[in-house]
């Protein structure tokens, strides 16, 4: 039967399984002490998804895992130790509330209707010069 489980599991990772043309998601059983500890991540998790470019998953038994958008991983057991790195390490320099990020953005001058603008003069621009071969001043 364990066998069983095991394969059905490594199935699933490795693609999606469908149903009555509905996809199936599956998920192993924890016993109540992992599931136990893998909640007490929850804090940090919730922290961690107003971080931008910052990926984390839990690993088995109940181990966070945290890259960073420079490819660094960090690995943690202890929650807390996990919710101190991320407030010192990441939040104070990622987060979106923060002045600087703030700053980034006003810096750039650009607001994403502005890019959308730019970009679609570019682009028939380029259409016309290319494919109709007239030139077209970019508005």
């Amino acid at each position: 039967m364990y066998q069983v489980r095991n394969e059905i599991l490594r199935k699933a990772r490795e693609s999606p399984l469908h149903f009555n043309g509905r996809r199936v998601l599956i998920f192993p059983d924890y016993t109540t002490a992992v599931a136990k500890k893998r909640a007490t991540f929850g804090r940090v998790k919730k922290e961690l998804h107003s971080c931008p470019g910052v990926k984390f998953g839990l690993l088995f038994p109940a181990t966070l895992q945290i890259t960073l958008p420079s490819g660094t991983s960090h690995k943690f057991e202890d929650p807390d130790a996990a919710l101190d790195f991320v407030e010192k390490n990441i939040k104070s320099v990622v987060a979106p509330d923060s002045d600087a990020w703030r700053n980034q953005v006003v810096y750039t001058g650009l607001v994403f209707s502005e890019v959308s603008r730019g970009i679609r003069a570019i682009s028939r621009s380029l259409f016309a010069t290319h494919v109709i071969g007239q030139h077209q001043p970019m508005l």
